[in-house]
């Protein structure tokens, strides 16, 4: 397994429009292994901060993987680094197998199954009608919304990336799903950086260390529980889940 990456935001800013900023002064690291956590409130900037790690976007300022600025790094190389889980999980029409080798073909089937293990996945492939040769269908329609994310994210971690981005991975599933799929990646995520993107404060409470961001700019840092004890715009968030702050402490 490859260990994690320091990734650092140095001073980056973002506008997709020029005079409207989307990111203001973001300036952050995330530590080799470390799991931080994204939250705000909807058009505060969390996946376009993620975004550009990974060079979907340009900003001034700068993002840096193992102090090397990303812009001067070779895309693919950069890329081969990095698993990203998003909110829409897209799967081909396609075997379980093909799925989750999406990022490496050339994977044997024993690679693919100790990936599907890992996502917690093996055990309903196995009960699927072909198992791991089961033709899943566009966009995975034979599949529940919890059994297609775990796809996702055994795809994900066949790549055996140092960072690892969750854009507001568990969105889709219901409540008890989505603590199944936490506690996957809880596993997942060890020794290596991962960012949580989450509207659900549940996904982010055993995070390292959560950055909260309002109108492009971090308004509060620190753990889960320092940031519940403070009162502040994280504890607020936490309170208008209901019975979200349950699973924290």
């Amino acid at each position: 397994m490859r260990s994690g990456a320091e990734v650092e935001f140095r001073d980056v800013s973002f506008s997709y429009k020029s005079g409207k900023p989307v990111l203001q002064g973001i300036s952050f690291i995330a530590r080799p292994g470390e799991t931080v956590g994204i939250i705000g409130h909807t058009g505060s900037g969390k996946s376009t901060l993620v975004g550009l790690v990974p060079r979907f976007h340009q900003p001034q300022g700068a993002v840096l993987v193992n102090g090397h600025d990303v812009r001067e790094v070779d895309l693919h190389s950069l890329r081969r680094t990095i698993g990203i889980i998003f909110q829409e999980t897209f799967l081909f029409n396609a075997s379980v197998r093909d799925n989750i080798a999406y990022g490496r073909p050339d994977a044997d089937i024993n690679t693919i199954t100790a990936a599907a293990k890992a996502a917690q996945a093996h055990d309903f492939i196995t009960k699927l009608k072909d198992g791991y040769d089961t033709e899943i269908g566009e966009r995975g329609v034979t599949l529940s919304g919890g059994q297609a994310q775990r796809i996702a994210i055994a795809r994900a971690i066949l790549l055996n990336p140092s960072i690892l981005i969750m854009d507001d991975a568990t969105a889709n599933v219901d409540a008890e799903t989505e603590r199944h799929i936490r506690e996957t990646l809880r596993e997942v995520s060890k020794n290596r950086t991962t960012f949580i993107i989450a509207h659900r404060m549940s996904s982010v409470a055993h995070a390292d260390r959560v950055v909260v961001l309002d109108g492009g700019s971090i308004i509060e840092e620190g753990s889960p529980a320092e940031l519940f004890d403070a009162g502040g715009t994280y504890r607020k968030m936490c309170d208008q889940q209901s019975g979200a702050t349950q699973d924290f402490f």
